[in-house]
């Protein structure tokens, strides 16, 4: 059974984010109220925009994350468990989706019912089947979700178009969704496990009607289609009928990405294939020039296929050796390389970084400051929050100073995450002075707790890093976060661990998933 303090804590952050950035406390305060749920946190009117993170996706694409504000995401979370019989029910209906939501056990409180790593063996059954097949996703997804065709898919259109009452589940989801973006009715949060579980009930609707006209030989993974088919004509076919279904849910397919192959073809990625069967020698000089030829073969790769997440396939793939002491100092280097070439890989560089600090490895900390600086003062401009909040991190764990340059230029982004682990590197004394917090200090207001930026203007103002503008503390002018405030709830803890453990990165299944 659906579990709410679960999704609570561990179903609303984006998984992406340092450790630091944690709603267990959120989760715990909730779970103390019991039934007592105040109106405030429960039933008065509240409507709101989420924060917005920008998160590097395979190469050098970027996506936009979104994460509601905690009384919005509370009321859909609350929602969706009191009705997770009739929801689950629903999203099991799908005999090719492979990500049915299912409770979770490996981290995030819902999961995929299949991990990517199922999806050679599946794509290999639907094409033994096959001599052509059909390969396609959606055009950026979860950001043209039209709101009103969750009642369309949980109840059917012309029920939903008749009654447009609170009586029916996907009208309520469909309020409380917009409630969560400033009554935005296109595109759901991307990131939050509720927003998957939205994703799931309208595409299993979908893949009901492709099911009902024929379609068999075919799986899904989120918005990732392969189907399979005995002659050319039955894929153009049936390429026709998905183009027509899923425009009956204001959607399209991504003409880039849609494409009718001949087999037989690759299963897998020839170069994740091959970065995971290569073999590590043990005896330095053996193991130096394995280190060398390993990180070439994944550069090489990585530039002929730019889309693919090749680097940060090859960055984590190494968790499975232990560099020796002497061959260190190289593999540094081509791991920060890694980090300040392709967006994304940064994260997992760090794990990399701070596994050997553990082994009590030399690690050249000034360099490795001077690399975290150059990807802030380079990505911070874009408004790259995920590559800027892990060259934060990096160097406050590794307690490296931030030169003014990067920090007036972090300071100015519109990513709560990323002003958050600002100030905090200003409390380790990790700033130089004259950085500028103008726009910061702006965002002590009421408003602005209901803005992009309301996580930030509260963690702030309970940790007292700028005065409220007014006269009045203006958290506690707001009866939802007073709640919060008066309790300590915090969203950021920096007393957790400072090591990670990225999961292995998306692109060594070829997906192309947008959440």
């Amino acid at each position: 059974m659906l579990n709410l303090y679960d999704i609570l804590a561990r179903g609303y952050f984006p998984k992406e984010l340092p450790p630091p950035f944690s709603t267990s406390n959120f989760s715990t305060f909730i779970k103390s109220l019991g039934r007592s749920i105040p109106a405030e946190l429960a039933s008065d009117r509240f409507v709101s925009k989420c924060a917005v993170h920008n998160l590097p996706r395979s190469g050098q694409l970027h996506r936009t994350l979104g994460i509601p504000n905690p009384v919005n995401f509370f009321r859909l979370s609350c929602f969706i468990k009191r009705n997770w019989r009739v929801i689950s029910t629903h999203t099991a209906k799908s005999s090719m989706s492979l990500t049915t939501p299912c409770k979770g056990y490996r981290g995030r409180a819902i999961e995929p019912k299949y991990m990517l790593q199922e999806l050679p063996k599946r794509r290999a059954m639907l094409r033994s089947l096959s001599r052509y097949f059909l390969q396609t996703d959606i055009s950026r997804f979860y950001q043209t979700i039209y709101t009103h065709s969750i009642p369309w898919a949980l109840h059917g259109k012309p029920e939903a178009k008749a009654d447009r009452s609170s009586q029916l589940i996907g009208n309520e989801l469909d309020r409380l969704v917009r409630e969560c973006q400033d009554g935005q009715t296109i595109g759901v949060p991307i990131g939050p496990d509720t927003s998957f579980i939205i994703a799931e009930i309208i595409l299993s609707s979908i893949d009901e009607v492709l099911e009902r006209k024929g379609l068999k030989n075919a799986m899904r993974y989120i918005d990732d289609y392969d189907f399979g088919f005995q002659t050319l004509s039955g894929a153009d076919e049936a390429l026709c009928l998905l183009e027509e279904t899923l425009n009956d849910y204001e959607l399209a397919l991504n003409p880039s990405k849609t494409k009718i192959i001949t087999l037989p073809w690759p299963t897998e990625n020839i170069a994740i294939s091959e970065l995971r069967t290569f073999s590590f020698r043990e005896a330095p000089v053996a193991q130096h020039s394995d280190i060398l030829h390993y990180f070439d073969r994944a550069f090489s790769y990585a530039h002929a296929n730019p889309k693919d997440a090749i680097l940060r396939y090859a960055v984590s793939r190494l968790s499975g050796i232990t560099v020796h002491p002497s061959n260190w100092e190289f593999c540094e280097n081509l791991l920060l390389q890694c980090a300040i070439s392709e967006p994304g890989t940064i994260s997992f560089v760090l794990n990399q970084l701070l596994s050997y600090q553990q082994l009590e490895y030399d690690l050249h900390r000034d360099h490795i400051g001077d690399v975290m600086n150059s990807i802030i003062e380079q990505h911070a401009p874009q408004g790259h929050g995920g590559d800027v909040v892990w060259a934060l991190w990096g160097l406050i764990v590794l307690k490296r100073r931030l030169r003014k340059k990067a920090a007036t230029r972090a300071a100015k982004m519109k990513d709560p995450f990323v002003a958050i682990l600002l100030c905090d590197a200003d409390d380790h004394k990790l700033v130089q002075l004259g950085t500028e917090w103008d726009y910061l200090a702006s965002l002590m207001s009421t408003e602005a707790l209901h803005s992009e930026m309301w996580l930030f203007s509260y963690e702030a103002n309970r940790r007292d890093w700028f005065d409220s503008s007014g006269k009045t503390d203006h958290v506690l002018a707001s009866p939802t976060f007073a709640l919060l405030k008066k309790a300590g709830v915090s969203f950021y803890d920096e007393n957790l661990s400072d090591t990670i453990e990225p999961e292995e990165p998306e692109g060594w299944a070829l997906s192309s998933s947008s959440y």
